[in-house]
């Protein structure tokens, strides 16, 4: 980033808001939430040469996932942490017990992960047999308005 600043002011004073107005901007670019409250209201409360910094941000700015997509990365952190904290309690010294325990909760924990994965592969087949339906209906219905519209004319 190429800043070039020109003022009436003493250098100390330009200096200091010089570094005041770069670091509101890096800060602004790093936080996503003064990106979207600043695009939002319209008003930038910044200096003048600094009124456009961050609007380009919020354009390359990912999506926002959805609750279906936040739940799925949550099970599978959850997965993954079970399985960390399954190896190390297997890990532990000689404990026939714990070790017993474990295994039921680790054959739970891979039970919940096959779970989901064929859900997923579940909802995945519906989705695609769902398009196809949908495409056929809309094709069959455009076929029978272009031969209503032949008709017509």
């Amino acid at each position: 980033m190429v800043c070039l600043l020109v003022a009436c002011e003493s250098s100390a004073e330009s200096g200091e808001a010089a570094f005041e107005d770069a670091k509101e901007a890096r800060t602004t670019l790093a936080d996503s939430t003064a990106i979207s409250d600043l695009v939002a209201s319209n008003e930038t409360g910044k200096p003048a040469h600094m009124a456009n910094v961050g609007t380009h941000a919020t354009r390359a700015a990912k999506p926002t996932p959805d609750a279906w997509t936040l739940f799925q990365r949550k099970t599978e952190g959850d997965i993954v942490a079970n399985e960390a904290l399954i190896h190390r309690l297997k890990g532990l010294p000689d404990n026939a017990k714990l070790l017993k325990r474990t295994s039921q909760v680790e054959s739970d924990n891979t039970e919940l992960r096959t779970l989901v994965s064929d859900f997923l592969r579940n909802e995945q087949e519906s989705r695609a047999n769902f398009q196809a339906k949908v495409a056929q209906s809309l094709k069959d219905i455009s076929d029978r308005l272009n031969e209503l519209n032949g008709r017509a004319q």
